[in-house]
């Protein structure tokens, strides 16, 4: 299940960027539509479409879904647009006075994937149901000096 909470104190949340927190290859990453994103090597193929159901957070405007541990529904949708190898990472193990010098060197594997939509149909729903409410309470706010007068 997913909680609404209310973050307009966030300024990015305030200005109603939309965006998502994935969970890929044991990381946590925050994605909006139109980033690429660097991501560990994924088997789809340069080209392919790449869907994450691991999305632990969504936010659209004053619209926040948390997920307990994942948000019900909710789908980040992306396209791989680049492969690669990262820079060399060296490893030395050393003792000293012992005769003890062993040397390894890593490329860690990477995939760019370019983020193309996040469908939340809860967030929708969660919209929807605010912006119910707010005309709700300006009908309410409207009739209450009518009454006074």
């Amino acid at each position: 299940m997913a909680k609404a909470t209310g973050l307009e104190d966030d300024a990015e949340v305030r200005d109603g960027a939309a965006f998502a927190v994935i969970a890929s290859g044991g990381k946590q990453h925050r994605v909006t539509v139109g980033e690429t994103v660097r991501l560990e090597r994924l088997p789809e193929a340069l080209g392919d479409e790449v869907a994450f159901a691991d999305v632990l957070m969504v936010a659209a405007g004053a619209n926040v879904l948390i997920g307990q541990p994942h948000v019900d529904g909710a789908v980040v949708r992306g396209a791989v647009v680049g492969r690669g190898q990262g820079k060399k990472i060296r490893v030395i193990k050393f003792k000293r006075r012992k005769n003890y010098l062993r040397r390894k060197g890593h490329r860690q594997l990477f995939c760019d994937v370019r983020i193309t939509a996040i469908d939340c149909p809860a967030l929708a729903a969660a919209a929807a149901e605010s912006a119910q409410s707010e005309a709700d309470e300006e009908a309410g706010a409207a009739a209450s000096p009518a009454e006074a007068a």
